[in-house]
């Protein structure tokens, strides 16, 4: 290599490359860049995993004709609506994401994101910077060199995989992984971020068994655990808790337990959750009080139904919940935690004058199907 200061080699204007749906074949990439797309096949999601799902990849070079190290190669996510602000995160690997690397300058490529500024539902984006005065140091190993003869670190790729993850609290539910293949050549001193090959890998899942056939029940019951169905649940009156226990179900329900859940009770516009999702287990607040029973199988929350559903004269509830499910230890633990969804609704007492005679009908109504044949 001479010691001519280098000159970008990029098309001025910004060259997107959308990613279709999975079903597309490779495609060559827009005027302006020399590199080919290629797309990963991507499975179909659960309806339990979708509000977390992390989408296709999107990518876009941002040239700067002044300035190649001001270059960029943009890339946007779509996330589910499921997702909080902060719980995105990106991390940089070596080819098919094996071997994590330091994304902020260690290495020869630097990711950067926007900042917390990720909505419900919103798309996700980072950017890519390559510096071309260290591939020749390789530092990361992230680099391929294919240079022949006088040629040596002249030529080559730059090899390295990015993976996107969606959390709920400390608990990673999905993830998408896309491999950059960009190549280079030197010779003429000059850098271009055109030869560009992507290939994207379908969203994957930590926390989930997509072929799962374990689910959560959940019923009101009893200081001993049991519930009360097949006999009429209570109506709950004001000042009186309001107690569930939530458990796994299917073939061998017994392997697993709850690890981690939250719960959510609302009516009309009224929304209050007891139960949170904590960075380990779940997490109530002041007035809920949350144990499990000796064999580990039932976890039951006792909790207040707040005032305001009273106040407004709601007579029933819904109460629904998430939670994680663990394989005991012995258990087929090498498979990953297991989300399922759980709901419920409860009758509350009404409050005013009419309450009394309503309370009655619903009661007789709720014997009379509980025995109905």
């Amino acid at each position: 290599m001479g010691s001519t200061t280098p000159s970008a080699s990029i098309s001025p204007s910004p060259t997107s490359f959308p990613v279709p749906s999975p079903s597309v074949p490779p495609i060559s990439s827009p005027q302006g860049a020399s590199g080919q797309v290629v797309f990963g096949s991507t499975s179909a999601p659960t309806s339990h995993v979708e509000p977390w799902i992390v989408g296709p990849s999107v990518m876009t070079i941002v040239a700067d004709p002044n300035n190649i190290y001001n270059s960029m190669i943009d890339v946007g996510n779509s996330i589910g609506v499921r997702v909080k602000p902060n719980c995105v995160k990106v991390q940089l690997f070596d080819e098919n994401c094996e071997n994590e690397k330091n994304k902020t300058g260690l290495s020869i490529v630097v990711v950067e994101t926007d900042g917390p500024n990720l909505g419900f539902g919103d798309d996700f984006s980072y950017q890519l910077g390559v510096d071309p005065t260290n591939i020749g140091g390789n530092p990361g190993g992230l680099v391929t060199f294919t240079g022949v003869g006088n040629e040596g670190n002249s030529k080559g790729r730059i090899k390295f995989c990015t993976r996107v993850s969606s959390f709920e609290s400390s608990i990673a539910v999905s993830f998408r992984e896309t491999n950059f293949d960009i190549g280079f050549d030197l010779t003429q001193n000059t850098f271009s971020l055109g030869d560009i090959l992507m290939q994207e890998t379908g969203p994957d899942f930590i926390s989930t068994d997509v072929a799962t056939s374990f689910q959560v029940a959940a019923c009101q019951c009893k200081n001993d655990f049991s519930c009360y169905a097949p006999n009429p649940d209570p109506i709950i009156s004001q000042n009186q808790n309001l107690v569930i226990c939530i458990r796994p179900t299917g073939p061998n329900a017994s392997a697993v337990h709850v690890s981690n859940f939250n719960l959510i009770m609302s009516a009309g516009s009224i929304t209050y959750s007891p139960v949170g999702f904590g960075p380990i287990t779940w997490n109530p607040n002041a007035m809920t009080d949350v144990t499990v029973s000796g064999d580990g199988d039932i976890v039951k929350i006792s909790t207040s139904v707040v005032a305001d559903f009273y106040i407004n004269d709601h007579t029933s509830l819904q109460v629904a919940g998430n939670a994680f499910l663990n394989f005991d230890a012995g258990k087929d633990t090498d498979r990953n935690p297991i989300y399922s969804e759980f709901s419920m609704s409860v009758d509350v007492e009404s409050v005013d004058g009419s309450g009394c005679f309503q309370t009655i009908m619903k009661e007789i109504k709720r014997v009379f199907k509980r025995t109905k044949v």
